[in-house]
């Protein structure tokens, strides 16, 4: 009898053990992250634009062609609102647009020699004068305007005086020790420089390692940073009036496929060696209620590449469908907690995330397998079990 009552007692312990076992396992086990398609926007537009930037206050997308010579603004339910040809013409006339997005309620455009300007419709109502001479031919993915008390910041821009052969060795170990960031106080219209590639990066090894685009998104007083080019985030605090490095977050992707380095001496092999494959870029840093997602795209492989018609329109549409978008999850403290979310396969370069918190990227109609009566905006949530 005492050994039956003994081998109840062992084994209810093993059950009780077994059980909370259980429910510690199942508190401690990752949870799992997906980004769910949850609604559509239709637009009644026949062609083909990329969502840019959303007004928030507004409740306006901002959409436009990939060299902003056509811009348009659509409402919450896919109303237009303009539709806006960029024209050198007329007192509102600009000849080209270097950037394009929302600052403060407004359509900010970047032009080759004045500056950033600001537009209600098709109306300028403001001017942000950079004071001085600055080369004309960068290209933002983003406008990347914002502020600070009584100075606004922005993409630092090249000065005349940056003068090096493009793409040469001492273009490329200058361009590294560039500033990222120039804020100006539009009343004194003095600038100050701000925010460095840290030297904790690889890209200041020594070599050339390709040619960084800074991504900056602002999250309260954090700067978080793209380089464009590496799967690395740089988190900058905010001091004053300047933005002072806080730490870098090497972000785990795996297949990603890295750019190539050469030493500096052979600059001009640089494109060479790395035109053979696609590299991976992170192109995009936004947030979704308590989490970041870093945006990117993984990159083709030599042998992948080898086999695609680079200069025709069928390889191309290949590339785009080989090399697709998907996100990595980061908490409140910058802990990577999920990798590799896929985006919906038609998907534009993800830009926005609206009011509600949803994920919205506008629908590449070259990737799609069905056709539409104008265009599409999807609408994503991040979802979390």
């Amino acid at each position: 009898m005492k050994f039956f009552i003994k081998l109840i007692l062992v084994s209810f312990s093993i059950i009780l053990f077994s059980s909370c076992e259980s429910n510690d396992s199942k508190q401690d086990q990752p949870k799992e992250f997906s980004l769910e398609l949850i609604d559509s926007v239709q637009i009644d537009y026949l062609g083909d634009m990329m969502l840019m930037d959303y007004d928030p206050t507004a409740g306006h997308y901002l959409l436009s062609r990939e060299n902003y010579s056509k811009r348009m603004e659509v409402n919450e339910q896919g109303d237009i609102l303009n539709i806006i040809e960029l024209s050198s013409d007329g007192i509102n006339g600009i000849s080209a647009a270097l950037g394009l997005g929302y600052f403060e309620g407004k359509v900010g455009l970047l032009t080759p020699d004045e500056g950033f300007i600001l537009f209600e419709n098709e109306e300028r109502v403001s001017e942000i004068t950079i004071p001085y001479p600055y080369q004309g031919f960068m290209f933002l993915p983003q406008l990347g305007l914002s502020r600070i008390n009584n100075r606004i910041f922005y993409s630092k821009l090249w000065p005349e005086t940056f003068n090096e052969e493009v793409f040469s060795r001492d273009f490329f170990l200058k361009l590294y020790r560039f500033p990222i960031l120039e804020s100006l106080d539009p009343v004194t219209k003095d600038t100050l420089t701000t925010m460095y590639i840290p030297e904790e990066s690889d890209i200041l090894d020594g070599n050339i390692n390709g040619f960084p685009i800074p991504i900056t998104t602002q999250f309260g007083d954090k700067m978080a940073t793209s380089l464009w080019i590496e799967p690395k985030i740089y988190l900058y605090s905010q001091q004053g009036n300047e933005y002072v490095f806080d730490k870098m977050i090497a972000i785990e992707i795996p297949g990603w496929i890295p750019y190539v380095p050469v030493k500096p001496n052979n600059a001009e092999q640089f494109f060479e060696e790395n035109m053979k494959f696609r590299a991976g870029t992170l192109s995009k840093i936004l947030k979704v209620e308590e989490y970041y997602l870093a945006v990117y795209q993984k990159g083709i492989t030599a042998d992948q590449m080898a086999s695609i018609d680079v200069g025709s329109e069928t390889g191309q549409l290949e590339i785009q469908n080989m090399n697709p978008f998907y996100a990595a999850v980061f908490d409140q403290d910058w802990n990577q907690v999920a990798t590799d979310l896929p985006f919906p396969k038609a998907t534009n370069f993800p830009n926005v995330v609206n009011k509600s918190g949803e994920v919205v990227v506008s629908k590449n109609i070259n990737l799609s397998d069905t056709e539409d009566d104008g265009m599409i905006l999807y609408k994503l949530k991040l979802k979390v079990q």
